[in-house]
């Protein structure tokens, strides 16, 4: 092995003397041992490089394996997906050509009042209606079907001994139960003004004109019986102060109306408080019906010969609405109130509509249902959902109610359900309790004790005419929904009040307002079965309904009818 590196490491230039020989041969040795110490080391395969391989084998196989099992599932996703979209393509066409047959051979609503709805229409609006129908039917077979403000249940359940009392007293209790426009609805009713009262109303009366005032183009001249001039000079001829702003003198008579409205004092501290200019009331002119009537006529007068009412014919007769006010010899009336909300309520001007509520606040002036009608839809009408729903629940004898029960007036039992019970328990050192009850719940005993343990008073729930109703129901669709609004209308049609038109046509408009297509069917049924032509916005409110909901295959059949 030497001599070969010796040859192979052998210098060109070599002559093979020996000293050429001898140069040669040691750079052999060098090169082998450089050789020998620079190469790898070789070593024998141990027990570990055997487990290591084993296992690697095993892993790789199981990757393999675990793939090819993938693969397969995922092949199966896509053959199941495929057949399912299949199976829906085809289910999709079976019902669009059911639904096409289903359009061409069902008319839309149906002319026969007695026809009952097929089961797969029903929805909660179809099922009240046919209760509704069912419940106006057995009132007139119970032979109550004049006694509208009544429940059903309540009749059902009098002996014939309370009928028969409640028919002696026909005169004092039924006509708050007839009709709609009865004329307990505008009668004046008036009661013994205490001096405490009339300082209020004086001075409510004189606010109610100078916000009324504030609403008149200042610098504009007005006629009046007494002449001509500016509103500034109006209201400094009738009222209270010569000069200053209309702010400065609500100030000054809210502080006056806060002072009257403290607890009771003796009466010759009432005799020395001080009054406006205009109006001066006494207890003597309170009650002067004639007074009254004639305030409420001249106030009418103002306004029936005039057309459809607008903003600028409201601003113009304002003067003289103030002057009517302040001259009277007699406050207004809840007739002078319901007059002047109806006019302002045709004008769309809610702005002078919350002065007469806040007025009538001030004076506790009981209203009547057209005075709970208006003040309802002008709720709705300045979407204000908090104002409406305190009003509800003091109409339901909550919030210490719209008034107080006569605390002299006998109350049969078929009426105690008009009235609630607020028990007030005084707790020291803490805010007293307040309790609502039924009236009808309790008997003379339970209100005797009451009485001896607690604050009792008696609050009179107003009565609900077919306005007032649709007022609510109005309301409840405006403001919560379908469901609130079939409970409004149960309550209705229990109190034996039948649905009409306009109710009905409320009902739609809801309906298409929230794009109720199903509810706006079975209302469009229900107005058919009244026999009656159907006017012309409910029309116009049932193609809009087709239109929004996408059924221009029943816009046809809406107008064919």
């Amino acid at each position: 092995m030497q001599t070969l590196w010796a040859r192979v490491a052998k210098s060109p230039c070599s002559c093979n003397c020996s000293s050429c020989f001898s140069s040669a041969a040691t750079v052999s040795r060098n090169a082998v041992v450089r050789r020998a110490g620079t190469g790898p080391i070789r070593r024998r395969l141990g027990a570990d490089d055997v487990f290591a391989a084993f296992f690697s084998t095993v892993a790789f196989a199981s990757a393999v394996a675990d793939g090819n099992r993938k693969d397969a599932k995922k092949e199966e996703w896509i053959r199941v997906i495929r057949d399912a979209r299949s199976d829906l393509t085809s289910l999709k066409a079976e019902q669009r050509r059911r639904i096409s047959n289903l359009a061409n051979t069902a008319p839309l609503p149906s002319t026969d009042p007695h026809e009952e709805p097929a089961a797969v229409e029903k929805n909660p609006w179809s099922e009240v209606f046919h209760w509704g129908d069912k419940e106006m039917r057995d009132r007139r077979a119970l032979g109550f079907e004049d006694w509208q403000g009544i429940p059903l249940d309540v009749l059902r359940s009098a002996s014939q001994q309370e009928i028969r009392h409640f028919l002696q007293n026909y005169t004092h209790y039924f006509p708050r139960f007839k009709g709609t426009h009865g004329p307990e609805v505008w009668s004046t009713v008036t009661w013994p003004y205490h001096i405490k009262k009339i300082k209020t109303l004086e001075w409510s009366i004189a606010k109610l004109a100078v916000r009324l005032m504030s609403q008149v183009p200042k610098g504009q001249p007005w006629s009046l019986p007494t002449g001509r001039g500016t509103a500034e000079e109006v209201l400094s001829q009738l009222s209270f102060v010569a000069t200053g702003a209309f702010d400065t003198r609500l100030d000054y008579i809210d502080s006056l109306l806060h002072e009257l409205a403290l607890r009771r004092r003796p009466d010759e501290y009432y005799h020395q408080f001080e009054s406006p200019r205009l109006p001066n009331y006494s207890a003597s002119s309170a009650n002067d019906t004639n007074a009254a009537d004639q305030l409420n006529a001249n106030l009418h007068s103002l306004f029936e010969h005039r057309a459809e009412p607008n903003s600028h014919q409201i601003t113009q007769v304002l003067p003289k609405v103030c002057y009517y006010l302040l001259t009277s010899n007699s406050p207004p009336s809840i007739h002078t109130y319901n007059i002047l909300i109806s006019e302002f309520a045709g004008a769309r001007r809610d702005d002078l509509i919350h002065y007469l509520m806040s007025s009538m606040y001030h004076t506790h002036m009981r209203p009547n249902e057209v005075t709970l009608a208006e003040a309802l839809r002008h709720y709705v009408r300045t979407n204000n959902q908090l104002r409406f729903d305190r009003y509800v629940r003091k109409m339901d004898g909550f919030n210490h109610g719209i008034g107080e029960a006569h605390p002299r007036q006998s109350i049969p039992n078929l009426l105690k359900f008009l009235y609630r019970v607020r028990v007030t328990r005084r707790i020291p050192d803490q805010r007293p309790s307040e309790e609502y009850l039924e009236f009808s719940d309790l008997q003379k005993s339970d209100m005797v004790a009451l009485q001896k343990e607690a604050r009792v008073k008696l609050y009179e729930k107003p009565r609900r005419n077919l306005e007032v109703h649709q007022a609510l129901i109005q309301g409840a669709l405006y403001f919560h929904g379908m469901s609130e609004a079939i409970k409004n209308y149960r309550t209705m049609v229990t109190e034996g009040w039948e649905p009409n038109q306009e109710v009905l046509l409320s009902i739609l408009h809801g309906c298409q307002i929230k794009l109720e297509w199903e509810s706006g069917i079975a209302v469009w049924r229900q107005l058919q079965s009244l026999g009656d032509p159907i006017e012309e916005r409910g029309f116009v409110l049932m193609l809009q309904l087709c239109q929004k909901c996408s059924k221009q295959e029943h816009i046809q059949e809406v107008l064919h009818k």
